[in-house]
Order: structure tokens, then C-alpha cells, then sequence
């Protein structure tokens, strides 16, 4: 089981034969989903044995359907679901919300024809049909940030105050930079070393609806921005986000930004 790395509310359960795992946690990484629980131990399972997926704990699916899954050893036998906390008001000592997936083995077992030479068969015994069973495989252990929660401030709503002269980073340039950032914000975000459980905040932010891709991308340079040492050189740490995110023209536009700013403070003297 594996929690897409922006959203660990979005979750994807595979079974797959033991062979395939490495392959599979190569693809499962490039598709997104690099968080979440290791790997079970090794189960014993047969083609056309149906999964089922539950929970205990205070996490849960909000799905409104059975998450089951065939396991076939030919094609990618998977379940992916939305996870949810039960009680929002429970864990509160912990950061996260904690929970267990349990993976059962699902199966019908068929009564043998019941006889009797001795006794009277019941008509209750003689209509007994197919029996379902379930049988627990393995227990995953899960988290879920609280941030959907407990919102983290909105960074735009603090002000600033830029102490360094020598940089013309500031509020106002933030707003337009972030204007010119396309989706490669995110590996600006990863380059400006920007907190992953942040960048899940302001994405969680926006796909409630309360804040727009915009806002997302100037709350991100905020964040960095608040956070940097009063001592660095904001042109520069930024300048090599945007070159290594493939965004010269934008590095080039801060150097100009420097230079242009450095004038006017010598003509100002």
C-alpha cells in the first residue's frame, strides 16, 4: 500500500506476486505514490482469490463502496481509495492521525451434501448453502497529517519585512514571480528546500477550493522567503531553484532585477 506524496489522503492498494514488487515500487513511485507503509511480509494467496480491504483505528475510507480487488498474477490487481479520518477530535496528542489497514482473504466455502443413517436431516441443514469466509493476511500501519484540520497559517497573511537591502526580494516581487511560474513551482519548491508536509498543506488548500493555483505558487515563495537567514543571498538561492527547475528566463530576470535595484541604490547615495 503506498500514499501519494501530495495528497496522503489519496491511497492505492496492490497485490502482486513477489517477483513484481521492486518493478512495481519503481512505478508506483513514478506515478507519485512514494509514501505510506513498507511492503507486507510474504502472503499465500491463489489466482482469483478476492482482496478485501478495511479499517480499525481512527482512520477510514471515504469511498462510499467495498474495496475488493481479484488478484490476478497476469494483470495489476489493485484498489485505490480516499483515506479519511474517523473522529477528528480523537489522537490530538499526535501530529498525525493513526490507523490500521487490514487485508483479508476473502472465499466461499461450499458444504459437503449433509447425510444421516443415524438421525433425521433438518430441513435447515439440507438448504445450507455456500459460506462466505474471510481470512485477516496482514495489518498495515497508516497516518494521515491533520492539516485539513488544523490549517497551518496562510503565509500571505504575515508580513514582511525585508532587513537585507541588498536583496530586492520582497512581497511585491513574490506576487509576480509567482504569476510567471508554471508547474514546475513544485521543483522550485524542492530546490528552495520547502517542506514537503508544507507543499501537502498549500495543495491540500487548493484543491478545497480555498486557494487557487496562484495563491498556492506565491504561498510556497512566502513560505521559503519567511524562512530564509536576514544574511543569505536571496537572489542568488532563488536564482539557482529556477535555473536547476528549467526556468532561465526567470533567473535571468532576478540577476536584471539586482543589477537594476543595485543602481538605484548608488544614484540614491
Amino acid at each position: 500500500m503506498k500514499q501519494r506524496s501530495e495528497d496522503a489522503f489519496d491511497a492505492v492498494l496492490h497485490v502482486t506476486p513477489v517477483n513484481k514488487v521492486d518493478k512495481l515500487l519503481t512505478k508506483l513511485g513514478d506515478e507519485g505514490f512514494g509514501e505510506g507503509p513498507s511492503a507486507s511480509q510474504v502472503l499465500s494467496i491463489s489466482e482469483g482469490d478476492t482482496v478485501e480491504v478495511t479499517f480499525r483505528g481512527n482512520i477510514t475510507s471515504s469511498d462510499d463502496r467495498p474495496l475488493e480487488v481479484q488478484f490476478n498474477s497476469n494483470v495489476s490487481s489493485h484498489v485505490q481509495f480516499t483515506l479519511t479520518e474517523v473522529d477528528k477530535y480523537l489522537q490530538k496528542n499526535f501530529p498525525v492521525y493513526r490507523g490500521v489497514v487490514q487485508v483479508y482473504r476473502k472465499y466461499t466455502v461450499v458444504p459437503a451434501e449433509v447425510r444421516s443413517i443415524t438421525r433425521k436431516v433438518s430441513d435447515d441443514e439440507a438448504k445450507q448453502g455456500p459460506e462466505v469466509k474471510r481470512d485477516l493476511l496482514c495489518e498495515l500501519l497508516i497516518s494521515i497529517p491533520k492539516y485539513h484540520i488544523e490549517p497551518c497559517p496562510v503565509p500571505v497573511k504575515a508580513p514582511i519585512t525585508i532587513h537585507n537591502t541588498r536583496d530586492p526580494v520582497n512581497e511585491d516581487y513574490m506576487h509576480s514571480l509567482a504569476a510567471e511560474l508554471g508547474e514546475e513551482w513544485r521543483k522550485v519548491a524542492h530546490y528552495l528546500n520547502v517542506q514537503r508536509v508544507r507543499i501537502q498543506a498549500i495543495l491540500r488548500h487548493m484543491q478545497l477550493g480555498e486557494r487557487s493555483d496562484a495563491d498556492a505558487k506565491f504561498d510556497m515563495l512566502m513560505t521559503w522567503l519567511k524562512r530564509a537567514p536576514k544574511s543569505s543571498d536571496k537572489v542568488a538561492i532563488l536564482s539557482t531553484a529556477l535555473i536547476k527547475s528549467g526556468r532561465e528566463d526567470l533567473s535571468e530576470q532576478i540577476r536584471t532585477r539586482q543589477r537594476e535595484y543595485r543602481e538605484q541604490q548608488i544614484g540614491s547615495r
